[in-house]
C-alpha cells in the first residue's frame, strides 16, 4: 500500500492520548521494537514525533516518572520533597 507524506498508516496503533491537546500516542507495529510516537492532530497531515525508540523504553520511562512522583503529586509536595541528588544519579 502506498502512503503519502502525512498519511495515517495502518501499522500505527494508538495506545493513548496526550492530556493537553488530545494528540494520539501510538506505536508503529510494523517495526521490531514498536517505537512510540505522537503527532499533532487537526493539522491536515500526520507527522510523527518520536517519544521512545521502543515500547519497552517507553514503559521504563513511565515507570521512572511514576516512582519519582510518589509523595510529589502536588506542587507543594514537589517543593517540600525535591528529587534528591541520589535519586537523580540512580535514575538517569
Amino acid at each position: 500500500m502506498y502512503y503519502g507524506f502525512g498519511d495515517w498508516r495502518e501499522s500505527w496503533l494508538v495506545i493513548g492520548y496526550e492530556d493537553e491537546c488530545g494528540d494520539p500516542i501510538f506505536i508503529d507495529a510494523a517495526g521490531p521494537e514498536f517505537a512510540v510516537y505522537t503527532a499533532a492532530h487537526g493539522t491536515g497531515d500526520w507527522v510523527p514525533d518520536p517519544v521512545a525508540t521502543s515500547f519497552a523504553n517507553f514503559v521504563r520511562a513511565l515507570t521512572l516518572v511514576k516512582n519519582l512522583s510518589v509523595g510529589r503529586e502536588t506542587p507543594v509536595e514537589r517543593e517540600t520533597i525535591p528529587i534528591s541528588t541520589n535519586e537523580r544519579e540512580n535514575n538517569s
